[in-house]
């Protein structure tokens, strides 16, 4: 990881990249940045607020980005959809946590990991949501208990991988999850034990 932002602070640490039209979007622990020559130079993006973990471009319209906030401030962070290349960002989710992002690439389906508090939606929400519109409107499909990482498997179509500590596996888009391995115990009991991150190799 780097540190990013005004020439007079860099205080924003990076925590993702992504490249979309030859400019580069930087998710951030202080919002989400925008340099269109090659990191020389950052502008931060209005719209975008917290911890921006995860940043996705929708490779079903090309300029819409998908970016998660897992906390802005003291308070919650949420889902943000761009679909002008990040110049203009609208939260379809809001008020949530928010941490991984994945693309089916057979249905074109969009997949976020959410934690909706009661607070603001009557009735407490850890699991993935689903958009069939390219990010204009979110779905509740499947529950996986904490926030997870989400990643697309490249040589099966249909099969999304999520990690939180446990590991699930979707073969149907996102629609419903099983879960296919679990931590042992950790020591001491309240260590963060288990997958959190992964990889998938492409055949």
């Amino acid at each position: 990881t780097g540190y990013i932002g005004p020439l007079d602070t860099y205080l924003s640490r990076v925590l993702t990249l992504v490249e979309v039209d030859g400019a580069i979007v930087a998710g951030t622990t202080e919002g989400a940045f925008v340099s269109k020559d090659a990191g020389a130079s950052w502008i931060q993006v209005e719209g975008v607020a917290g911890r921006v973990g995860a940043v996705l471009e929708d490779p079903g319209r090309p300029g819409t980005l998908i970016a998660t906030s897992f906390q802005s401030g003291t308070g919650y962070g949420g889902l943000f959809v761009s679909h002008d290349g990040g110049s203009t960002w609208q939260e379809p989710v809001g008020d949530a946590w928010a941490a991984g992002i994945a693309v089916d690439p057979q249905s074109g389906a969009l997949l976020a990991s959410v934690w909706m508090p009661p607070v603001y939606y009557g009735s407490p929400f850890r699991g993935i949501v689903r958009s069939t519109d390219h990010g204009d409107t979110w779905t509740q499909v499947s529950g996986v208990g904490e926030l997870a990482m989400l990643v697309a498997d490249p040589g099966v179509p249909g099969r999304i991988w999520a990690a939180n500590g446990h590991l699930h596996r979707s073969d149907d888009g996102g629609l419903s999850w099983t879960e296919v391995a679990a931590p042992s115990t950790c020591e001491p009991p309240t260590a963060d034990c288990g997958p959190h991150a992964f990889l998938v190799d492409a055949p």
